[in-house]
């Protein structure tokens, strides 16, 4: 029943599910239960006999029945993949699943846990042998030297204002060069630029590069090379250069992941599958003011779609950052629609040097993450001054950290994965701790540790009283208290 009372409407009776394995067993096609396809994975040409391919190639149908994200099929196909080429070569064969021993299998995985995660595949296919299923059925503990809780570093405040910065002065300068050449094209197909003016030969150049995602090529010719009128028109600026025009670079599309991570600390996974905001505008102009923002956070669970509202009052807010990353995309957007590709994505780009086929979005694979090193190169080649680390997962703690509050989780993730577990918040809380804890020794009422904290200038607002427990200075009720109740770590009363 639906939330108004109304039952929902049934498939037809002779409907049918489409099979997720093609006839042979041997190719994917999976879809996700919004109906999204997940791509196409082949495993013919794959090594090895193929019965054993069927077997594991099942599994991994199976295995993915709940999954929503092509990267998830992506980083366990490469796996089965690998395994498949690695069991061919082994010394004898790995030929069938009845041959997936303990040994072969510890031996093959290490301490790689992509190869671990396969696990889960491996064991639901037929005859792999017993003890080999409870073995992975069996958590790994991690060794003793990797035990422990992991502790994070933030960027400094000033550090990650100087990320930003740089960030969004790259954005700034794609946004203007596409603004310049996106006027000459409008000119142009406006009939403001005549034949035999000088700008005639770009409008013209530029009209083929946004109706075809690439530069006017040679048909016939076996390097495609670009026409001798194109490279003139363009000032023989050299094909990379060229497509730009039009549409951001990776290092661009990497520079609008660096600003908006750092002002709205959004997880990467988040950014990679993110469409173009809906906006509400200003009262007294014509320009957006209010954007909202819908986010999909795999990892939530029931609670993974939420939205987030980015209000533009102006330079250095989080509206206009993605106002200027919308402006920044919005031609390759155009062009996709007029190729029949139409995508909503908000991160749009060409990431190479090819024709059409390489202006996509970033949502599959590491294609963002490698756009966000090529930023971090070229800002570093160009002189910018940036920390040792810079990549999303970095920055989107540094921006949990300093901006005191819960970004896309909860209260609770925000102190417990955050906030407890960088260094700084923990060496600055310890004063205030210990100061606070003092105080309920003196006779009379008292506020709560969360209170006094805040006052007593915590780090962040709110925080939470497990910073007692985890800095160490949390101590037994004192002997004056024992008629009295007290405060313990848990921030409530407990009976004398």
């Amino acid at each position: 029943m639906s939330g108004r009372g109304r039952r929902a409407a049934l498939p037809p009776t002779d409907y049918r599910k489409a099979p997720v394995l093609d006839a042979d067993g041997l190719v994917i096609r999976p879809v996700s239960g919004a109906g999204k396809p997940l791509g196409v994975w082949d495993f013919r040409d794959s090594p090895g006999p193929v019965d054993f391919r069927r077997a594991l190639v099942a599994a991994l149908a199976a295995q993915g029945r709940g999954w929503g994200s092509q990267d998830t099929y992506l980083s366990n196909v490469g796996a089965l993949k690998l395994l498949f080429k690695d069991a061919a070569a082994a010394e004898p064969p790995v030929a069938a699943t009845g041959q997936i021993t303990v040994e072969w299998w510890k031996q093959w995985t290490g301490d790689i846990h992509v190869r671990r995660v396969l696990a889960a595949v491996v064991r639901r296919a037929p005859g792999v042998p017993e003890t080999t299923r409870v073995f992975m059925e069996t958590p790994r503990r991690r060794p003793p030297a990797r035990r422990g809780r992991p502790r994070k570093q933030a960027h400094t405040r000033e550090e990650l204002r100087r990320i930003r910065n740089a960030a969004a002065a790259t954005v700034r300068a794609g946004r203007l060069r596409i603004a310049a050449n996106t006027a000459v094209l409008q000119r142009w197909r406006a009939g403001s630029i005549k034949r035999g003016d000088s700008d005639w030969p770009l409008g013209e150049v530029l009209d083929v590069l946004a109706r075809t995602g690439d530069l006017p090529r040679h048909p016939n010719s076996a390097t495609r090379a670009v026409t001798a009128y194109g490279e003139r028109a363009l000032g023989f600026e050299g094909n990379a250069a060229s497509l730009t025009r039009l549409f951001p670079t990776p290092a661009e599309i990497g520079a609008a992941a660096v600003l908006l991570i750092s002002h709205e600390a959004w997880n990467q996974s988040v950014l990679k599958k993110m469409d173009v905001p809906t906006w509400w505008p200003n009262a007294d102009r014509e320009d957006p003011a209010v954007h909202q923002v819908d986010t999909d956070k795999a990892r939530r669970g029931r609670r993974r779609h939420a939205s987030n509202t980015l209000v533009d009052v102006g330079e250095g807010s989080s509206g206009r950052a993605l106002r200027h990353v919308l402006e920044l995309t919005a031609q390759a957007r155009a062009t996709l629609e007029a190729l029949g590709r139409p995508t909503m994505k908000l991160l749009v780009g060409h990431r190479g040097l090819g024709g059409a086929e390489n202006l996509r979005d970033h949502e599959v694979g590491k294609a963002l993450e490698g756009a966000i090193r090529s930023w971090q190169q070229q800002a570093r080649d160009g002189g910018v001054d940036l920390p040792a680390r810079v990549h999303a997962q970095a920055l989107r703690h540094s921006a949990q950290a300093h901006h005191g509050r819960a970004r896309n989780n909860t209260q609770d993730t925000h102190e417990r994965d955050y906030q407890l577990k960088d260094e700084d918040v923990r060496a600055a809380s310890r004063g205030a701790v210990e100061l606070g804890l003092a105080q309920p020794l003196t006779p009379g009422p008292h506020p709560p540790p969360r209170a006094r904290l805040s006052r007593l200038g915590a780090p962040q607002e709110g925080a939470s009283p497990c910073l007692l427990k985890a800095t160490g200075t949390c101590p037994s009720p004192p002997p004056s208290a024992r008629s009295k109740p007290w405060w313990n770590c848990a921030g409530r009363t407990t009976a004398p």
